[in-house]
């Protein structure tokens, strides 16, 4: 995997979807991110499922979380990707928060595949370079930055209850509220340095801003959980 957030205007989404696969998957990075959707300890993900394959129409699933402990309990996973170049600037902001709508109905439409947990995903890409040295680490992102994307968030229904929303709607964010009381949603901000090779320097905080409803999981999931492990062995 050659992503860098040098390139992060011009990433293509199946380079979105590969580090996706690999932040989830590598044992220091997406640790914190395991645990927070629950994943057992046994877990294996297959990234880019067809929907076809649960009677679905067309698209993809963005990460599935399987495990032979525990069949019934197969998690999925939509991820939007955002970034945010030259994160030390005050006045950048972060790109496609707009799109979290697109996030908001393609975790909706999951709903009826009869998985036992589904969470829709932020993941925010922070360009960590303080300058154009390249040879420091920044924390991520200013206040400002912190504050737009709360905004963003809460004009989608997708802060916690405890939020003020009437103080976010006074500033012009409408808020929609659409994503299924059942689905959960995380937030992970990845800071990386700008141009390296993801997952090397950098730091990751990733928080539940929704749980997810644990679902009883229909046998059609189940069956097809276990036929998909076994072909993994």
């Amino acid at each position: 995997m050659t992503i860098g957030l040098s390139d992060c205007d011009l990433v293509t989404a199946a380079e979105e979807q590969e580090l996706v696969r690999h932040l989830v998957a590598d044992w220091h990075w997406g640790e914190p991110v395991r645990r927070l959707f629950g994943a057992p300890s046994d877990a294996k993900y297959l990234a880019e499922v067809s929907r076809k394959e649960f009677g679905g129409h067309d698209g993809d699933i963005d990460l599935v979380c399987l495990s032979e402990s525990q069949p019934d309990n197969t998690i999925i996973v939509e991820f939007k990707v955002a970034k945010l170049r030259r994160a030390h600037d005050a006045n950048a902001r972060p790109n496609k928060l707009d799109k979290l709508e697109h996030l908001i109905q393609q975790a909706n439409a999951r709903f009826d595949h009869g998985f036992s947990s589904i969470f829709a995903c932020l993941l925010l890409l922070i360009d960590g370079n303080p300058n154009d040295t390249k040879s420091e680490i920044h924390g991520g992102m200013t206040p400002e930055q912190h504050e737009t994307v709360r905004q963003k968030l809460g004009g989608f229904g997708l802060l916690s209850p405890t939020c003020d929303a009437r103080s976010i709607e006074a500033q012009g964010f409408q808020r929609t509220g659409g994503l299924d009381h059942r689905i959960g949603f995380i937030r992970i901000d990845l800071v990386q340095l700008y141009g390296a090779a993801p997952l090397t320097d950098g730091q990751i905080r990733a928080e539940i801003l929704r749980p997810a409803s644990r679902q009883q999981q229909s046998a059609f999931i189940t069956e097809w959980s276990k036929r998909k492990l076994w072909e993994l062995r």
